[in-house]
């Protein structure tokens, strides 16, 4: 069973699901932050700026989209153009919050809102895969780098005197 994950806004939530290797669909502008996930199938970049702008753009993306033959797709960001990109490619399951207009495009809805900001960005998209009966207790984050980026960050460790086995970095994004 062909799964796609699709979060297209910032980096601060970007979770892979424990145990599998979805494809990920992401921004150019979150690319990065896991490009080098090995839990990942593929990466997937959506830019409404680039290649995929415009009326022309959206049938590119539903050409390239559709020959992946996914058969669940989760919008964590859902937007008109994605939760109709999901419903004209032949997702079966499409699954999204049921509070938008563009609900109709869902066939699992999820009733979440996230305009309270009460839990973390990660919390809220748990919730959008437990209609695949998927139930995490523990959320575990990383940012998987790429040999290059880990030695420009041992290089600034290094410059400012700093023991990286001493250290515990979080980057944490939004609440």
């Amino acid at each position: 069973m062909r799964r796609s994950v699709v979060r297209t806004g910032s980096g601060g939530d970007k979770i892979p699901l424990s145990g599998t290797s979805p494809p990920m669909m992401v921004s150019l502008y979150a690319a990065d932050l896991v490009k080098n996930n090995s839990r990942l199938d593929d990466v997937i970049i959506s830019s409404t700026e680039n290649r995929h702008k415009g009326i022309k753009g959206f049938f590119m993306v539903v050409k390239e989209i559709r020959e992946k033959n996914f058969y669940v797709g989760i919008l964590f960001r859902p937007t008109l153009r994605l939760a109709f990109l999901l419903f004209l490619i032949g997702v079966k399951y499409r699954i999204g919050t049921g509070y938008r207009f563009y609900r109709i495009f869902f066939n699992q809805k999820v009733y979440v809102h996230r305009k309270m900001n009460l839990r973390h960005q990660t919390e809220y998209n748990l919730d959008l895969v437990r209609p695949l009966g998927i139930r995490l207790q523990k959320i575990l984050s990383k940012v998987h780098l790429s040999p290059e980026d880990e030695e420009f960050a041992y290089q600034i460790l290094d410059e400012f005197k700093i023991i990286p086995e001493d250290m515990v970095v979080a980057i944490h994004r939004t609440l």
